[in-house]
């Protein structure tokens, strides 16, 4: 069944911040969002009502108005207490704004739809443009030393040392990987299947052969120390979360004087990188990392693709293979 459009000037339903917020988050998620995704709703929402008041009136917001607050946020937004690291000393980040942008028109876009506007005047604003900088990976050497530093007498740091090879392996998000039960990997045909994803479309990925013989040990292991159906666990038998993980692993390599920040979303770009320099596929590291859309992976590794493009093209060109053809006949001839 269609929508119904919104004639313009037609009058629409007169509903405020606060409970246009209720609203959006109740249709995410009967849409079966992840909860990652309806807190961001929740902090645009929260931001929204902090500018202009929970009494402001959503078709009440102009054009100037969604510019200005816009302006706040790269300016003028300040929250030091705030658990989202996008979230910068006196305003957000640029890459963060856009965020913002795209969940808001987003929300707009469902409340015309549902009657409440008759246009959505975020949809006139444009992404912001900066400068991105190249991702941060880790190096074979950085990743051996690191390997390194787990003690595997001990379960938890054995957990955590299969846990980074499967992350670097998969190319898994920490929290689809911490998700993963017994039942979610094939030994046979060497298969790990997360079903707890972003996009909440189940993902099959294959796993080396060492990867496989960690999680099977690891399996082995919580077999005889817990009941629980979850591979990656807690010194109680719980479900390791994120944020648990994290803190041991920045315990572990402080230990061996690492200091450099390493988050498991390095695993995911540090692997992707990886694959990506060794002439592998950018449509099946598409599959591989979830991506829904083929110009994420491209936009967010560019750099890499740019130096294969080059690479590859130093190799096989044209030109090469013309003066290769030239030089053999040439050596031909000279017999």
């Amino acid at each position: 069944m269609c929508a119904k459009r919104i004639r313009k000037g037609a009058k629409v339903t007169q509903i405020k911040l606060i409970e246009a917020k209720e609203k959006i988050i109740k249709i995410k998620t009967l849409e079966g969002m992840a909860q990652s995704t309806l807190r961001q709703y929740n902090l645009v929402f929260n931001d929204l009502i902090t500018f202009f008041e929970s009494s402001k009136r959503v078709s009440d917001i102009t054009l100037n108005d969604a510019r200005d607050f816009i302006n706040w946020l790269l300016h003028e937004k300040a929250d030091t207490s705030s658990r989202f690291k996008q979230v910068a000393r006196k305003g957000v980040k640029p890459s963060s704004v856009n965020n913002y942008l795209q969940k808001t028109r987003a929300a707009f876009n469902i409340l015309k739809r549902e009657g409440v506007l008759s246009e959505n005047v975020f949809n006139e604003i444009r992404n912001v443009k900066f400068q991105k900088h190249k991702i941060e990976t880790l190096s074979v050497d950085e990743i051996k030393r690191i390997f390194k530093a787990f003690n595997k007498s001990y379960y938890a740091q054995f957990r955590s040392y299969v846990l980074l090879h499967t992350l670097l392996d998969t190319l898994g998000r920490v929290d689809e990987t911490l998700h993963l039960k017994k039942q979610d990997i094939d030994f046979d045909k060497r298969s790990v299947t997360f079903q707890n994803t972003k996009s909440k479309k189940f993902r099959i990925v294959p796993i080396s052969k060492k990867t496989a013989r960690l999680l099977q040990e690891l399996i082995v292991d919580n077999d005889d120390l817990f009941n629980s159906e979850y591979i990656f666990l807690t010194n109680d038998g719980k479900r390791l979360c994120p944020s648990t993980f994290r803190a041991h692993l920045e315990k572990i390599l402080k230990n061996v004087g690492i200091s450099k920040r390493i988050h498991p979303h390095l695993w995911r770009h540090t692997g992707s990188e990886m694959f990506l320099r060794q002439s592998g596929n950018i449509r099946v590291l598409q599959q591989l990392l979830g991506h829904s859309n083929l110009v994420t992976t491209a936009s967010v590794y560019s750099h890499v693709l740019d130096e294969t493009v080059r690479n590859e093209h130093e190799k096989f060109n044209a030109i090469n293979l013309i003066e290769e053809q030239k030089e053999k006949i040439i050596k031909r001839n000279s017999k």
